[in-house]
């Protein structure tokens, strides 16, 4: 409902006939487009669909919803809207975490059906996959309070180095290293906070033998010989 809002709003404020405007609509499709299908099985849960409904829907997702994104980085990659230096490079840095995202949901998908659910491996998968969609958050709001949270294109960047005469791109890696490891410090936190190790190879276990996938029990009698 927001990205349908914006886009009535573009129309009213703007117009579509720019081609910037344009673009700006199309990301706000996809990015529409992406919370529907993000929200379809739970929707679809909840109205007693099939449990093979349920499992088509999710391959179908899996195939799907990196496609969005990934249409989404490309566009905000050369996309201008804003020609300060340091303004592009947010951009740009933005559009290559959500192309990364894209990429680690794919690689996270395909990971969860060849290995149990709660292995060490993907718990770690997860995480990162987790870490790069928290970095584009954190880069979004520094984004908001560096350079736009005051009138005409101003923000903190502009309060912390008035004169403006600045290497853009030392200062935007700088803002980046400093949200990666920020970012990095809420990760290991959480994962300092999860069971043992053995927990989770232990219900890992249990649940593949439940489910009575040959593949999980193979890897799973592999990681009770190295254990053991």
């Amino acid at each position: 409902a927001a990205f349908i809002a914006v886009i009535i709003g573009t129309g009213f404020n703007v117009g579509y006939g720019d081609f910037k405007n344009k673009v700006h609509v199309l990301i706000y499709s996809l990015g529409a487009m992406l919370s529907f299908s993000t929200a379809t099985e739970g929707i679809l849960t909840t109205l007693g669909a099939s449990s093979d409904t349920l499992a088509r829907l999710r391959l179908a997702r899996t195939l799907h919803d990196p496609a969005p994104a990934l249409c989404i980085g490309l566009m905000l990659y050369f996309h201008v809207h804003d020609t300060q230096p340091i303004a592009e490079l947010f951009h740009r840095f933005f559009a290559v975490m959500i192309i990364l995202g894209a990429c680690a949901q794919t690689v996270s998908s395909a990971v969860h059906m060849l290995v149990p659910h709660n292995t060490l491996f993907a718990v770690c998968v997860r995480g990162v996959y987790a870490g790069i969609w928290l970095l584009c958050g954190v880069w979004m709001m520094q984004m908001a309070v560096f350079l736009y949270v005051f009138p005409h294109k101003r923000g903190l960047h502009h309060l912390l180095f008035p004169d403006g005469v600045l290497n853009a791109p030392e200062v935007a890696c700088s803002y980046l290293a400093l949200d990666c490891w920020f970012v990095g410090l809420v990760l290991g936190c959480f994962a300092y906070s999860l069971p043992p190790a053995s927990t989770q190879c232990a219900v890992a276990d249990d649940r593949s033998m439940t489910h009575g996938s040959s593949s999980a029990a193979e890897s799973t009698s592999l990681m009770n010989g190295e254990e053991g």
